[in-house]
């Protein structure tokens, strides 16, 4: 079941993390082309906000599957 959720959701955050950047690229390339987002940092700064959001997830999905270690003592 874990492996069945791991091959679901990994793909599916590092799809929202490409779709984030294309949209900075976008931002970065043609910011006239944004009319509803009359700030174009601010625009950026929500999109990666997103990327590290996803991102942040994937790290804690991959920590979780980490062995932990005994305490030093």
């Amino acid at each position: 079941m874990k492996d069945t959720i791991e091959k679901g959701i990994i793909p599916h955050l590092e799809g929202q993390i490409s779709l984030h950047k294309a949209n900075i690229e976008i931002y970065m390339k043609t910011p006239a082309g944004i009319g509803d987002h009359p700030c174009i940092m601010q625009a950026i700064e929500k999109e990666l906000g997103e990327i590290s959001k996803c991102q942040g997830m994937i790290d804690a999905w991959f920590s979780m599957k980490q062995p932990k270690h005994a305490p030093a003592i």
